[in-house]
């Protein structure tokens, strides 16, 4: 599949679905190349029967209290989009986003000044140098190592 794509890709993104399944309503399982492989398989149609662990990658929490709510973006790039919800918990800022396959899954981030706005970092870290810019007029952009990746509107 890469091999017959003109434009060079860092990461690939790959959701999977069974033949009874509906796409767009949830994918069975994906794989991220970002450079490194990750599998997950988001549910099995019989585990007892296989005995394939469920694994659900889901935010156990949903920022629902508008005094936690910094704001929500949608990200509508194909493929890889998203809602993501930036709040406070705990004395600690979150980023939890819900991809439209059904899977999810909540960062804890640290905050500093950035002449551009606020700027965001994973607290556990990562290998891309990915962080998010929250500007004065609510966008939401996220940059890696090489720049820009994103900008997403606040949603209303």
């Amino acid at each position: 599949m890469k091999a017959q794509e003109t434009a060079s890709f860092d990461r690939i993104f790959i959701l999977y679905y069974l033949p009874e399944m509906e796409i767009g309503s949830g994918a069975w399982a994906s794989t991220h190349f970002n450079p490194s492989l990750r599998v997950k398989i988001f549910e099995s149609p019989e585990p007892e029967a296989t005995g394939a662990k469920v694994v659900k990658d889901t935010p156990t929490r949903k920022a629902d209290a508008a005094s936690d709510k910094i704001g929500v973006w949608v990200d509508e790039r194909p493929y890889v989009g998203s809602t993501r919800t930036l709040y406070r918990e705990g004395g600690q800022i979150k980023l939890q986003m819900n991809f439209k396959d059904g899977s999810g899954t909540t960062q804890t981030l640290v905050e500093s000044a950035d002449s551009r706005g606020r700027k965001f970092v994973d607290k556990a870290g990562n290998a891309f140098g990915e962080y998010y810019i929250l500007t004065a007029n609510g966008e939401l952009s996220v940059y890696d190592n090489e720049g820009l990746i994103t900008r997403m509107k606040k949603k209303n």
